[in-house]
């Protein structure tokens, strides 16, 4: 990974199937105490700029990150990998 590319954001395409995958994962969260959706609130707000792409990924831990993964595209995938 470089640095640049990091922060550099995706197509329009990947950064809204990182977000639906990453809402579709929060939504299945225990929200007992309103932490899942905080983090769909952070989530909706972000637009496709800078390093928000893998800002929406690294939200999650280890096996929320491997979910979001085996749930992916090709091209999603590719496009995680290449920043991580």
């Amino acid at each position: 990974m470089t640095e640049q590319l990091f922060y550099t954001a995706p197509s329009d395409t990947l950064f809204n199937e990182m977000k639906e995958l990453a809402l579709n994962i929060w939504s299945t969260c225990d929200d007992k105490y309103g932490y899942a959706t905080e983090k769909k609130e952070i989530v909706n707000s972000l637009e496709n700029i800078g390093s928000n792409f893998m800002t929406i990924y690294q939200m999650f831990d280890f096996i929320k990150q491997s979910r979001l993964i085996d749930k992916a595209s090709d091209d999603l995938k590719k496009a995680i990998y290449d920043r991580n």
